[in-house]
């Protein structure tokens, strides 16, 4: 599977569960859905972007989420790379399963 393949996924993923949260628990809200993008009507987005050093220039991110960042052949410069983006008060979430390797240093503080 290519990055924007497992991007494009995990986009249609969250607009699967918003689709299926029972009756109540949300307020309606319609959105759209276009391939690796979700667009809340408040201005909100959800984008999927591949991994790299390249993909979040020049873009202002509220909040980063990656996902089994241990298998990212280029998870570092990802890293360094994103956290400029996200300085005026973003967050950046990377969860994954153990793997040796960039990730497990971050995990660690030995980098």
């Amino acid at each position: 599977m290519s990055e924007s393949e497992g991007s494009a996924e995990l986009v249609w993923r969250a607009k699967f569960i918003h689709e299926h949260v029972p009756e109540g628990l949300l307020m309606p809200c319609p959105i759209d859905y276009k391939f690796c993008r979700m667009a809340f009507p408040n201005g909100s987005e959800i984008i999927g972007i591949g991994q790299g050093a390249d993909q979040l220039r020049q873009l202002t991110i509220t909040a980063i989420l990656g996902d089994e960042v241990a298998f990212w052949e280029h998870a570092r410069e990802f890293y360094s790379a994103s956290k400029p983006t996200i300085e005026g008060g973003g967050r950046i979430t990377l969860v994954s399963s153990a793997y040796p390797g960039f990730f497990e240093q971050l995990v660690h503080d030995q980098f």
